[in-house]
C-alpha cells in the first residue's frame, strides 16, 4: 500500500486541475466528445502517481486515456505531473473515482482498453478474492465496456498472477504476450514502466506481465454485478 505524508495542496490541485473530469458521470456514452475525435479510449485503474498513464498517452496520440485513481493525494500528483509540461496533454483525463463506478462512468462498448498495474494483490483471505481487479466480476463489466474486450495487466505478485490467469482463461478471455518475467523478455523495449515497478525492477524482483482479449458478443449480460 502506499503511504504518502501530507500533502496540503492536493485538495487544490484536485479542485483545480483542467484534467480532471469532476462529474464523470455525465460524460457517460459521450467521452468522445470531450476529446474531441473518436479515437479509441483506454483507461487505467489505479494510475498512482501517474508515471504510467502519462509516458503512454505522450507515445500514443492516436489514442486517448482516462486514468482512475480512489485516493485524493495520490490522483493530485498524478495531475499535477500531467500539467508540468508546456502545454496540458489533449488524449489525456483524471477521474478521482472508484472501479466500482465503472458502470456509472462508461457506457457499455466505449472503451478500447483497460490497464490494470500493480493492483492490490488482496492476499490474506480467499473471501477477499471478488476484490481482486481480475475476479470474474470485474472481468465481466470490462469486457461488456470495451468494444475490443483488451486487457493490458501487470503484478508483482505471482499468486495475484496465477490467480488472473486462471479467472480469464475460465471466463471467455484469450491470452496473449504473457511472460514471468517481463525485463528480460522480447517485451521490455517497448515497456512503461509505473513507480512501483521502477522500484521492484531496481530491486532485482520479477514482473509479471499479460495481454488479454475476450470476443464480446460470445458474452451474454454478466449477471453479476461488482
Amino acid at each position: 500500500m502506499m503511504r504518502l505524508r501530507g500533502k496540503p495542496w492536493a485538495a487544490a490541485e484536485v479542485q483545480d486541475n483542467p484534467l480532471r473530469m469532476a462529474e464523470p458521470e455525465q460524460y457517460k456514452g459521450k467521452w468522445q466528445t470531450v476529446f474531441g475525435n473518436e479515437n479509441g479510449i483506454c483507461i487505467e485503474i489505479g494510475c498512482g502517481k501517474g508515471q504510467f498513464i502519462n509516458e503512454t498517452a505522450r507515445r500514443n496520440p492516436q489514442m486517448n486515456f482516462i486514468a482512475i485513481e480512489r485516493e485524493q493525494k495520490i490522483i493530485a500528483m498524478a495531475m499535477k505531473s500531467a500539467r508540468s509540461g508546456e502545454t496540458l496533454p489533449a488524449n489525456l483525463r483524471f477521474i478521482w473515482g472508484d472501479a466500482q463506478k465503472l458502470n456509472e462512468y462508461f457506457a457499455d462498448g466505449e472503451l478500447s482498453r483497460v490497464y490494470i498495474n500493480f493492483c492490490d494483490p488482496w492476499r490474506n483471505r480467499v473471501k477477499w478474492h471478488k476484490r481482486r481487479l481480475t475476479h470474474h466480476n470485474y472481468l465481466a463489466v470490462y469486457a461488456r465496456l470495451s468494444t475490443h474486450g483488451e486487457l493490458f495487466f501487470k503484478t508483482d505478485s505471482e499468486d495475484l498472477f496465477r490467480f488472473s490467469c486462471r479467472e480469464l482463461r475460465e471466463n471467455g478471455w484469450t491470452l496473449r504476450n504473457t511472460t514471468d518475467d517481463l525485463h528480460n523478455s522480447t517485451y521490455a523495449a517497448d515497456n512503461v514502466m509505473t513507480e512501483y515497478e521502477t522500484r521492484f525492477h531496481g530491486m532485482g524482483m520479477p514482473v509479471y506481465r499479460l495481454e488479454a482479449e475476450v470476443q464480446i458478443n460470445t458474452l451474454g449480460t454478466p449477471s453479476r454485478t461488482l
